[in-house]
């Protein structure tokens, strides 16, 4: 599922990985997964689900994506809402 929802070129397989993943979230290596996803994910959709679920776990390891998605031009502006919202939750 971690190689799925990495490296697979179909929206639909990615968010199905994540969506099973995101069932073991106290899970070290599941929460890695998910900020390596963060870290190269182009679709909104999952970077968004990916966020809200980093979030929600308080993933401290995800402060240092999030902020360097806020700083790239090309990330979607409600990207960036969604992350100005969540990493005050986190810090």
């Amino acid at each position: 599922l971690s190689n799925r929802l990495l490296f697979d070129e179909n929206d639909n397989v990615r968010l199905t990985a994540f969506e099973a993943l995101s069932k073991f979230t106290t899970s070290e290596t599941v929460k890695t997964v998910f900020i390596e996803a963060l870290e190269k994910e182009k679709n909104p959709s999952i970077q968004v689900a990916i966020i809200q679920i980093l979030v929600a776990i308080q993933e401290k390891k995800a402060v240092g994506p999030m902020k360097r998605l806020l700083n790239q031009q090309d990330t979607q502006p409600f990207i960036k809402e969604q992350i100005k919202t969540g990493l005050p939750k986190i810090i």
